[in-house]
């Protein structure tokens, strides 16, 4: 969501213009500017009682003012066509009684009516009147406050070199005044202007100074909240959604706190675009919703459609498309009231949308259809200018037409007479265009027969090589057979090792049916992996592994068949239950195994094993080179746990990490025993082993790879996620980094809830 802001001027004098009987009106007068923020309601309230009364007892200095306001509060809520009336009616009191600072206000108050309507160039024209009136009265501030919203016009046409001028230019005017609030929203906008250039560290670096501007200044919490928002801004696009969430809900308590609603709406809406951006659906609904209440309640009619908008698009993203529709059209109803064209364009598309996905295509193409013609009248409005110099173009080319044809005339009696001596030419080079032909019928005669004699000799030869190739091909055709049947053999070979490997695989169901609560992503890179999952029932524990052996593809199969072979002999037949003293036995068989090669094989696994007494919740890890992560609620942590630095946590879960033994199950150079951790679970933890498949998955926007903090990240936000649907979200995050790269590794995560 951009940040960037119109500046606005708002003062009343209590002497210049005071008559008698005035004094109430000024102090409704101060009720209503000082409403104008938090409750419009209440400032059209007391503005229009100041209008009645200034009517009244004829005192023009209140019916300025109050038209001031009112067109104010208007322009905000969105009602743009009531607040450009009222702006007029300020104007004409204003002009009658020679109130110039008024006067140079309220056009600027007016320019920005035009710019939330994105009429940049009637609102710049506006905003320049502004400037000219302020410059005859030396109106200093008004001068600035009016280059800072030329400003804001140029930022939202994408022109960000000339509103970056125009924002230095009024920051050093404002630096030199005692306007805190101004000087800290040019501080935002250049900040703003930085971010859409991706300019990041000059973005926070502007941020930060006008932070320890206001830092602790009285009156100037919402400006130093602002500039929170800013920071917070900046970081989810820098893809730090956590931090700018904590941050955004800073914001909301400043805002909370000094009672501007209005600001915390917006906040509420962004912190629904950072969980949407996190795909924390129900979070961005209850945010958005939030924001929604609050616009509603206080009447900004402007501000509502824009939130509602955004509810629409989240709910028809997540798929329920009824309340979307319904969020969609309220959104539509109100912008066609205030006539925001911009916005209209945008949520006619949206609808057309959301039918689409009803299956309502009729009422699809009709809105398709809308949009369409909404386009066509942007796109006919742009070019009313350039219709207009084509015609003046037009003129001049008639007139230039008729010139053109008088020399045409003369051109045509001169083109007469050559073209009578080129025909006299033309027939005396016809005669001799027909010698020249007999001449040459001649030539071709003789090289014709000449030709033809060689062809003949040439088909012969053509003929021999012909022979040649025909034995060539039935020569490759052969081959090609033999490649076939050769191909087929393997695939079959291939096939029938997949069905070894499948056989070796422990069935899910029987694992769903101890382990309920639990999923078992596999993901293989080729049609047989050297990754597998084990598992195993004993008498109170059940064991559990998820490994990843030597190679992938049918040379990791075949390791695969030997090591799990080799965990199943060591639980059933020497009834072996500790975690390291498998690995250790497993160890041993399989260097037995590849022991009875010529050469030295080096051939094993890294694993990551795990012992669970579902009754007692107590879980023993032992692992070769693969850890054991644990997810488990904040509350539920030690004080230890909650003061190392190192464990990653968010708002409500902490991610607990149990390294492994840094060495392989196999023959390796430093073989030494392994070591085991004996875990007291807490109810609700889950527990996740995996191979390096996942993190070292090549993919993203730069093509590198995902690595461990990112999948760490991604467990940690699931942790209120069912267990089925954790298993979507990751094959979903995989499949969507990995994107077009090739998958360059097997794949296995485990996952398991008490």
């Amino acid at each position: 969501m951009k940040n960037i802001f119109l500046l606005s001027i708002f003062f009343l004098s209590t002497s210049t213009f005071a008559q008698k009987d005035s004094t109430i009106v000024l102090s409704w007068l101060k009720k209503a500017a000082d409403y104008r923020y938090d409750l419009p309601d209440s400032t059209r309230y007391y503005a229009n009682k100041s209008l009645t009364y200034s009517k009244k007892i004829k005192y023009e200095y209140g019916k300025v003012k109050a038209f001031y306001l009112l067109s104010f509060i208007d322009g905000t809520a969105g009602n743009f066509s009531r607040s450009i009336d009222y702006a007029d009616s300020c104007i004409a009191v204003a002009v009658k009684n020679n109130f110039s600072l008024e006067h140079a206000d309220i056009i600027n108050i007016k320019g920005s009516v035009y710019s939330d309507l994105n009429q940049f160039d009637k609102a710049i024209e506006l905003y320049n009147e502004s400037i000219e009136i302020s410059k005859k009265i030396d109106y200093q501030r008004g001068i600035n406050i009016a280059e800072s919203n030329i400003g804001v016009c140029y930022y939202l046409e994408g022109d960000y070199q000339k509103s970056l001028e125009y924002f230095l230019s009024t920051l050093k005017y404002f630096e030199t005044t005692s306007d805190t609030s101004s000087y800290l929203i040019c501080i935002g906008n250049i900040s703003s202007i930085y971010l859409e250039i991706e300019q990041y560290d000059e973005a926070l670096e502007m941020v930060e100074d006008g932070m320890k501007f206001c830092k602790g200044v009285p009156g100037q919490q919402l400006r130093y909240a602002d500039m929170i928002a800013q920071t917070a801004l900046i970081k989810s696009e820098l893809g730090d959604h956590q931090k700018a969430l904590s941050l955004y809900f800073e914001v909301i308590k400043i805002q909370l706190q000094a009672n501007d609603l209005r600001l915390a709406a917006r906040t509420y809406n962004n912190l629904a675009d950072v969980y949407f951006k996190m795909n924390q659906i129900e979070k961005a609904i209850q945010m958005s919703e939030k924001a929604i209440h609050i616009v509603d309640s206080l009447g900004f009619d402007y501000d509502y459609a824009e939130y509602t908008k955004v509810l629409a698009v989240i709910l028809n993203d997540k798929g329920n498309y009824s309340k979307a529709l319904e969020y969609a059209e309220a959104s539509l109803k109100i912008d066609e009231k205030i006539g925001a064209q911009d916005h209209i364009f945008q949520t006619t598309l949206l609808l057309a949308e959301i039918y689409s996905h009803l299956k309502n295509y009729e009422k699809a193409y009709e809105l398709q259809l809308k949009y369409s013609i909404l386009q066509d009248s942007i796109f006919l409005r742009s070019s009313d200018k350039a219709m207009e110099e084509m015609t003046v173009l037009h003129q001049l080319d008639k007139k230039e037409l008729e010139n053109a044809r008088l020399t045409e005339t003369n051109e045509k009696n001169e083109i007469k007479a050559q073209l009578q001596q080129e025909q006299s030419d033309k027939d005396r080079a016809r005669m001799l265009f027909l010698v020249f032909i007999l001449v040459l019928v001649l030539v071709l005669a003789v090289l014709a027969f000449f030709a033809y004699r060689n062809k003949k000799k040439s088909n012969e030869i053509i003929s021999e090589q012909k022979n040649v190739a025909e034995k060539q091909k039935t020569e490759i055709e052969n081959q090609h057979l033999i490649l076939e049947e050769a191909h087929k053999e393997i695939t079959d070979s291939i096939k029938y090792a997949k069905r070894l490997q499948d056989a070796i695989l422990p069935p899910l169901e029987l694992v769903k049916e101890i382990l309920p609560q639990s999923f078992i992503l596999f993901q293989p890179k080729d049609v047989v992996s050297g990754d597998f999952y084990w598992f195993e029932k004993g008498s109170d524990q059940v064991f559990i592994a998820a490994a990843d052996c030597t190679g992938h593809g049918v040379p990791g199969a075949m390791v695969s068949v030997v090591c799990s072979n080799a965990l199943n002999r060591t639980v059933k037949e020497f009834r072996i239950t500790e975690p390291s003293k498998i690995l250790e036995k497993a160890r041993t068989l399989i260097i037995e195994t590849f022991a009875k090669s010529d050469r030295e094989v080096k051939d094993g696994m890294d694993i990551a094993l795990c012992s669970l007494n579902p009754s007692s919740l107590t879980l023993t890890f032992s692992g070769a080179n693969n850890p054991l992560w644990i997810v488990r609620k904040i509350e539920e942590l030690t004080s230890a746990e909650k003061s190392d630095e190192t464990i990653l946590c968010n708002e409500h879960s902490a991610l607990l990490e149990f390294k492994p033994n840094k060495q392989p199950v196999g023959l390796y150079s430093g073989m030494k025993d392994f070591e085991q951790e004996k875990i007291q679970l807490k109810k609700g933890d889950t527990f996740y082993i995996f191979t390096d498949g996942y993190a070292d998955q090549f993919g993203g926007e730069k093509g590198k790879k995902m690595k461990y903090r990112p999948f760490k990240e991604t467990l940690l936000s699931l942790a209120n996620t069912s267990v089925p649907e954790q298993k979507e979200i990751l094959t979903m995050d995989f499949n969507g980094w990995r994107g077009a790269f090739e998958q360059v590794d097997d794949v296995c995560v485990i996952g398991v809830r008490v």
